[in-house]
């Protein structure tokens, strides 16, 4: 039986354009992030409100990383349910908004959803996105888009992270793990790079050899700026 959210590309336009739908304010969207070194990281956007990370999935990854656990006062975090299939992508894209408000059009279907979540749990939150119709029918019709056709439940292999400055700590929201975790101090202009030596250390440590992974931030449009 085929999910109601069936996994999302990487892909930068397609998840501007599916933000931009629901109501991302039209002066913020997502880029690549071509690489880890100080050089491509300074061909980011500025500002910088969240970081996108795309890797090879394992079925220990939620419990080996080494930073601790640690349920934020503030936020908002959405558990990645059984009911939800493959929509980290766009849960990661949702942390990667809900928690920076600003970012988001008055009387939009987001700001709508982001008005529903404050006194619900992670879970209950999870019930929330998946009772939501309009985001439902947006997830699917975009995973249709990008350059890979879109493959079957079990066959995919890799998962959506995001990172953000919460109340100057950086910040980790992945919707399998328990809570979100903190990684220490950041600044709005330090995020990238603290994101950058996160991913360096708790992930790509693990398998230095590996390529199989993206980034994306979520950024000040340039022609708006």
């Amino acid at each position: 039986m085929a999910s109601d959210w069936p996994a999302l590309e990487s892909n930068p336009e397609v998840l501007t354009s599916f933000m931009h739908d629901l109501g991302l304010a039209k002066s913020w969207g997502f880029t690549d992030i071509f690489g880890l070194d100080e050089e491509l990281l300074s061909m980011v956007p500025q500002p910088v409100l969240a970081v996108i990370f795309l890797f090879q999935d394992t079925t220990t990854h939620a419990e080996s990383n080494t930073a601790p656990i640690t349920e934020p006062s503030t936020g908002i975090f959405i558990q990645q349910t059984a009911e939800l299939g493959n929509a980290c992508g766009t849960i990661a894209v949702l942390h990667a908004i809900l928690n920076n408000p600003s970012s988001i059009s008055p009387d939009s279907i987001l700001a709508n959803f982001a008005g529903q979540l404050n006194l619900l749990t992670a879970s209950q939150r999870a019930q929330a996105l998946h009772a939501n119709e309009a985001i439902k029918s947006k997830h699917s019709s975009y995973a249709q888009e990008g350059q890979t056709a879109t493959v079957a439940d079990n066959e995919v292999e890799y998962h959506f992270v995001c990172f953000t400055n919460l109340n100057g700590t950086l910040t980790e929201w992945d919707g399998l793990k328990r809570a979100p975790v903190s990684h220490g101090s950041t600044t709005p202009e330090t995020l990238l790079v603290d994101t950058a030596r996160i991913i360096k250390q708790e992930y790509l440590a693990r398998n230095p050899d590996s390529v199989q992974f993206a980034m994306m931030a979520l950024c000040a449009l340039e022609q708006y700026y």
